[in-house]
C-alpha cells in the first residue's frame, strides 16, 4: 500500500460501437433481472474512468450512442475508444 511499483503489462483497447451496444441490449432483455455492480447499472470505478453519469442500463446505451455520434461528427469515427493495460507482472520498487 503506498509504494511506487513497476508494471509489464499490455496495452488494450475497448472499442463501443453500434454493434456493441445492440449486443448489450439484446444481452439485457435476456438477463433482466441480473445486477452488475454496486446496484447501479455497471460498476461505479469503470463508470468514474469513462466519464459517464447515467445509472440504468439504457441510460447508459443512450449516453454511449450520443458520444459516438458527436466523435463522428468531429472526427468521422463511428466507435469510442478505452484503453487498460492488462498486467502479466508487477515489481515493488524501493
Amino acid at each position: 500500500m503506498n509504494a511506487i511499483v513497476r508494471v509489464t503489462g499490455t496495452l488494450n483497447e475497448q472499442r463501443i460501437d453500434e454493434a456493441y451496444l445492440q449486443n448489450w441490449e439484446a444481452q439485457l432483455k435476456a438477463k433482466a433481472n441480473e445486477k452488475h455492480g454496486e446496484g447501479e447499472a455497471g460498476c461505479s470505478t469503470e463508470k468514474k474512468a469513462r466519464g459517464e453519469t447515467a445509472n440504468t442500463p439504457a441510460d447508459r446505451i443512450a449516453d454511449f450512442r450520443a458520444k459516438i455520434a458527436d466523435r463522428k461528427a468531429k472526427s468521422g469515427k463511428e466507435y469510442l475508444s478505452f484503453y487498460f493495460v492488462e498486467a502479466t507482472s508487477y515489481e515493488v520498487q524501493e
